[in-house]
C-alpha cells in the first residue's frame, strides 16, 4: 500500500515539475465544483483551449468530510491521472496528456463520506483557496478561479511563443502582450553590434598655420515641432448587467387570480432573456436541456454552478453567446444555474417537472375537460386529490406539474419567439 501511494506521489511530483518547467501561462478558462449528490462532487473545467496538463488543489472541511475516492473524469480519461489526499483537508489533483484534453468537461470526481448534514465549504484553485461551494447556502455559489494549464511548444524558434502571446524584439528582450501570469523570467543577450569593439570617432584637427579654415555652412532653421497627438482613450471594459428572471414555479406560487386552464397555461410563457430548449423539460434523470445565454462580455467563458442538475457540455455559439447543456435531477420541479461573470452573479431558473398522466377521465386523450376536473376536485386537507408530487398537500406545485404535463400531452406549444 505504501509503495502504491509512493508511486502515485512520484507521478504527481513529475507532473508538477513539468507544469512549472515548461513554457506556461495562467490559462484562460475556469474551474468549478459541482455537486452530484450523495457526497459526490465534480471538478468541472470550461472554456480551456485543449490543455495538455492540469494541476488543481481542492480544499474541504476535514471535520465534516473524509475522502473515499478520487477518479478521473471524462475530460482526463485518456490522460496520466494522479492525486494525493494524504493531507486532511486538501486534495492535490494532476493530469497530463500528450495529445491534449477537451477544453470543457469533468476533470475529476471526488466521493466523500459525509458526517454532518452539510458538506461545509469546498474550495478549488491553483494553491490558493477560492470558495466555490458552501453547503450552508441554499444555492451553490461559484467564484472565478484560474489554474495552470501547460502545452508543449510545437516550434523551436524562441522568437515567438504562441501560447503566451509573447514576442521578441531584435535585442532579444521578450515583450508580453497578453496573459495574466507567467512563470520564469527572460534573459537579454547582447546583439552583434554591442559586442563589436567600439571605434573612437576621429577628433577635429586644429587648423594649420598658413591655411584658411573653411567655415561650416549655417545650420538650417529647424522646423516647428509637431503638436503632440491626443492620448487615445482607453477602451471601456463592458460589465455584465444581471437581469431579473422569475421562474415559472415561482409564478405559480405568486398567482392569486381565478384558476382557469387559460390563465395557468399562460404562466408558462417563454422567458424573454434566456432561451431553454425544450421550454418544458421532463425530469426523468436521463433527458437533457439546453440553455442559450447571450450578452456575455469578453471572450472568456463564465463560471457556472448548478442546483438539482448535472453539467453535460458548454460551447460558444457566437460573440458573447454560450450554450449550456444540463441533465436535471430525477423528479425535480426546481433547478437552476448560477452564472458568474467577472464577479457579477446571474441566476437562471430552469422549467423542469416530472412526467405524470393527466388523462383524468380516462378518455384516451387529454382535453380541457381533464383540466376542469383537476381544478374542481381538490379533496380534503387530510386526503388531497391529485397530489402529483406526493408531499401530502394539494398546492401550487401540483398545479404547476399538471399544467406543464397538460401542455405537453395536449400538444400545445409552450415555446414562442423570445422578445428582444
Amino acid at each position: 500500500m505504501f509503495e502504491f501511494k509512493k508511486a502515485v506521489l512520484c507521478q504527481l511530483l513529475l507532473i508538477c515539475s513539468l507544469l512549472l518547467s515548461a513554457p506556461a501561462a495562467f490559462a484562460a478558462g475556469s474551474v468549478s465544483i459541482a455537486a452530484a449528490g450523495n457526497g459526490t462532487f465534480n471538478v468541472v473545467a470550461s472554456g480551456v483551449p485543449a490543455p495538455h496538463a492540469f494541476h488543481v488543489v481542492v480544499g474541504y472541511d476535514s471535520s465534516l468530510l473524509t475522502v473515499q475516492n478520487v477518479t478521473a473524469g471524462q475530460m482526463a480519461s485518456n490522460a496520466i491521472f494522479a492525486y494525493n489526499a494524504n493531507v486532511a483537508g486538501s486534495i492535490q489533483i494532476a493530469a497530463l496528456s500528450q495529445a491534449g484534453m477537451s477544453g470543457s468537461g469533468v476533470l475529476a470526481t471526488i466521493t466523500f463520506n459525509q458526517t454532518g448534514s452539510t458538506p461545509g465549504r469546498i474550495t478549488v484553485g491553483p494553491g490558493t483557496a477560492s470558495a466555490v461551494l458552501d453547503g450552508s447556502l441554499p444555492t451553490a455559489k461559484n467564484i472565478p478561479v484560474s489554474y495552470f494549464a501547460w502545452a508543449p511548444s510545437e516550434q523551436q524558434d524562441t522568437s515567438t511563443t504562441a501560447s503566451t502571446g509573447s514576442t521578441s524584439d531584435k535585442s532579444g528582450t521578450t515583450q508580453t502582450s497578453s496573459g495574466t501570469y507567467s512563470v520564469g523570467g527572460t534573459l537579454t543577450m547582447p546583439t552583434d553590434e554591442s559586442t563589436a569593439p567600439r571605434k573612437d570617432a576621429p577628433g577635429q584637427q586644429p587648423p594649420q598655420e598658413g591655411r584658411e579654415t573653411s567655415q561650416s555652412p549655417p545650420a538650417p532653421a529647424s522646423e516647428p515641432a509637431a503638436a503632440p497627438e491626443a492620448p487615445v482613450a482607453a477602451k471601456k471594459v463592458e460589465k455584465y448587467q444581471p437581469r431579473t428572471v422569475t421562474s415559472v414555479l415561482e409564478k405559480f406560487r405568486l398567482f392569486t387570480g381565478e384558476k382557469t386552464p387559460e390563465k395557468l397555461s399562460a404562466l408558462f410563457a417563454p422567458d424573454a432573456v434566456f432561451v431553454q430548449t425544450p421550454a418544458i423539460a421532463i425530469s426523468d434523470g436521463t433527458s437533457t436541456v439546453t440553455v442559450q445565454i447571450t450578452r456575455v462580455p469578453g471572450e472568456r467563458a463564465p463560471n457556472f454552478a448548478f442546483s438539482h442538475a448535472k453539467y453535460v457540455s458548454l460551447k460558444q455559439t457566437g460573440e458573447g453567446e454560450w450554450q449550456l447543456e444540463l441533465k436535471p435531477d430525477k423528479n425535480a420541479i426546481r433547478a437552476g444555474i448560477v452564472m458568474t461573470v467577472d464577479g457579477v452573479e446571474q441566476e437562471i431558473p430552469l422549467t423542469v417537472l416530472p412526467k405524470v398522466s393527466v388523462d383524468l377521465n380516462k378518455s384516451g386523450g387529454v382535453t380541457e375537460a381533464d383540466f376542469a376536473q383537476f381544478l374542481k376536485e381538490r379533496g380534503t386537507e387530510k386526503a388531497p386529490k391529485y397530489d402529483l408530487n406526493g408531499d401530502g398537500r394539494r398546492d401550487y406545485q401540483d398545479d404547476y406539474i399538471f399544467t406543464g404535463n397538460y401542455l405537453l400531452q395536449k400538444g400545445a406549444k409552450a415555446s414562442g419567439a423570445p422578445k428582444k
